[in-house]
């Protein structure tokens, strides 16, 4: 499974992988004007090959900020994304769903898009010495919370050099189905992994995604607890879960567990095609994640950031006119507006925008974002 081509550059992966191609917070240092045309990380579109003209991008009414508030930029930088995968290999995923599945898994860690994002792995029910009890026996959620392949960056490299990804290759390595289907600890561990993560990491962005092919038969069997699990997680710690089901789960319960998690739907995977729709499904969770959360920036000057100074600027990628997204209290106040909003309102740590914002910027491949510093922060 070895490859020995190199991946693309950290850099350039992550215009790929956020569905944008490139994505700005404006000038090194405001002396005047905050338009696209001053801004030093233009380069960043010619080395990413979009084209983007950021000197005319965008000209119009949209842009609602007086630029000679702006005080300092900086490049953009996305919220690092850990993922925790929870597989299961239950013995009714025995047979093509088991090996065109696991192939999916394989090929998104192979990915180059990939580059940068932290993978971490658990398949359940297991048994074994590492970490015993994620299984109906012992019905042990902490033991769930222990993934068997630690949480680990993959890189532009291959495997073996790029040890993370040789170490989850290994993790299939003379494994095989068997068992009954213990969904409620596999989410109990995966919550309690994610929010472990997010304190250690509280600039981090924590996701679960639950890959099952059965209802539950073992520990708590009751789709009304998994949802809860699922929803308190999202309501407390902003822990996102996505429910993605294989040939004989129910699409009901991933719904409810999918919406409960923040997003919106549980995924189905036939098993004719599974390997490429399972593979498209973890692309797309990737994208979406990545594409809607940004890290707040530093200021260049080096002062504490005036949370109530802070604007974002969309430059559709048609070259139609910039739109100013206003921002709304919190998560709650989101409704329909294309708007954003804090993670944390009493202590944020990312800028997060709502799901008709985000609909709108992931899919325009060739859309710029700038975020602005020292304006006072324009209402939804």
């Amino acid at each position: 499974m070895a490859r020995t081509q190199a991946r693309p550059t950290t850099s350039q992966r992550s215009l790929v992988a956020l569905g944008l191609t490139t994505l700005l917070f404006g000038a090194a240092a405001a002396t005047g004007a905050c338009a696209a045309g001053t801004n030093k990380s233009t380069s960043s579109a010619a080395t990413s090959g979009s084209g983007f003209d950021f000197a005319s991008a965008g000209a119009g009414g949209g842009n609602l900020i007086d630029s000679a508030c702006a005080k300092s930029t900086d490049e953009a930088k996305n919220v690092p994304l850990d993922i925790y995968i929870m597989f299961d290999r239950s013995g009714s995923m025995a047979g093509p769903k088991w090996s065109k599945s696991t192939a999916a898994l394989q090929g998104f860690f192979m990915s180059p898009k990939n580059a940068g994002i932290g993978v971490a792995l658990r398949f359940f029910p297991d048994s074994g010495t590492s970490s015993p009890g994620c299984d109906g026996t012992k019905c042990n959620a902490s033991a769930c919370a222990k993934p068997q392949v630690p949480l680990g960056y993959l890189t532009e490299l291959s495997a073996p050099t790029d040890t993370h990804e040789q170490a989850l290759f290994d993790a299939f390595v003379g494994l095989d189905p068997a068992g009954g289907t213990p969904l409620s600890i596999a989410l109990e561990g995966a919550v309690s992994w994610a929010k472990d993560t997010l304190s250690a990491n509280p600039g981090h962005k924590a996701v679960i995604v639950l890959v099952t092919d059965g209802e539950p038969t073992d520990c708590n069997t009751k789709g009304s607890f998994l949802v809860e699990t699922a929803k308190s997680a999202f309501k407390t710690a902003g822990v996102v879960t996505f429910a993605l089901g294989l040939e004989g789960a129910s699409k009901s319960l991933l719904d409810q567990i999918a919406a409960a998690g923040g997003t919106e739907s549980g995924i189905i995977i036939g098993t004719d095609n599974a390997e490429e729709e399972l593979l498209a499904a973890l692309d797309g969770i990737r994208d979406k994640q990545i594409a809607c959360d940004y890290a707040i920036p530093a200021s260049n000057s080096g002062d504490p950031v005036d949370l109530t100074q802070v604007n974002v600027i969309y430059f559709p990628g048609s070259g139609s006119s910039k739109q100013t997204f206003g921002q709304v209290s919190d998560a709650t106040a989101c409704g329909d507006k294309v708007a954003w909003h804090y993670d944390d309102p009493s202590n944020p740590q990312k800028i997060k925008f709502c799901p008709a914002a985000c609909k709108l910027v992931q899919p325009d491949t060739k859309a710029a974002v700038q975020i602005v510093l020292g304006c006072n922060t324009i209402p939804a």
